[in-house]
């Protein structure tokens, strides 16, 4: 028997199994938010809030709730999936922004609550960081895709993700705009938001569309990235029921 193919395909079997796990996870999470994506955007024209249509008055909470615990548990599966140092560090990246996405949730429940920031003069400069760090996820998990469709030898998903990576550049860099138009810089801080204008409101709905088309690719792609991973981990479980190793023998 041998050994070295054994511990071989083991490790390749666990490395599939939770990026399977880890992308099937993180994409149901983000299809979550296309769906509340678009109604925020039908709530923007209609000026209804996001739990109007579904009848949850505090639905924005509960989504965000759930949004970064569960990011948190598919990044820790995507972050234990493979060993090599470049996914390493791009997971690892990842992990730690959904763990700050995690503590910026909790300063929000605590505001919520009545435990802590009595006088909370920080809720904009908190968006503001969930938004950014937003924007770094969708470059991360569309180059943690990429990578895993090599593996795998999908050639159409590699695109797909290397497509998802430039809109997510284009995204960035319309939210950056937003954002430094958003700011009333008369005062620096803390940061707050100045009125509306036509133009504002203009660069808000492209900033919205862009994070609503980025989303869509994002669970798709992670959907994709999860399917093939554990197609390749049954595929793997099949070799060792055969006995790969005999075929040594001739």
């Amino acid at each position: 028997m041998d050994f070295d193919k054994e511990r071989e395909l083991a490790i390749l079997k666990a490395g599939y199994r939770w990026s399977g796990i880890g992308f099937s996870v993180y994409g149901l999470m983000m299809s979550v938010g296309c769906v509340t994506s678009m109604l925020w955007l039908g709530g923007l024209f209609f000026r209804l809030p996001i739990g109007g249509p579904v009848g949850i008055s505090s639905f924005d909470f509960w989504h965000s709730t759930l949004r970064a615990w569960t990011r948190v548990f598919a990044t820790g599966c995507i972050f234990l999936a493979w060993t090599e140092p470049s996914w390493r560090r791009r997971s690892g990246l990842l992990l730690l922004l959904s763990v700050s996405d995690l503590a910026l949730w909790f300063v929000d429940l605590a505001v919520r609550d009545g435990y802590l920031l009595e006088n909370d003069s920080h809720p904009f400069l908190r968006s503001t960081l969930m938004q950014a760090m937003g924007w770094a996820r969708f470059g991360l998990i569309s180059s943690l895709v990429g990578s895993l469709a090599l593996g795998v030898n999908n050639k159409s998903l590699e695109a797909f993700s290397k497509t998802a990576r430039a809109t997510a550049s284009v995204g960035t860099i319309v939210w950056f705009f937003y954002f430094l138009e958003q700011v009333d810089w008369r005062q620096v801080w803390p940061l707050r938001p100045r009125p509306f204008n036509a133009e504002l409101l203009l660069l808000m709905l492209v900033f919205s569309v862009m994070t609503t088309v980025c989303l869509i690719q994002a669970s798709y792609m992670c959907l994709v990235a999860g399917r093939e991973s554990s197609i390749t981990t049954r595929a793997i479980r099949k070799e060792e029921s055969n006995g790969p190793w005999g075929n040594d023998d001739r």
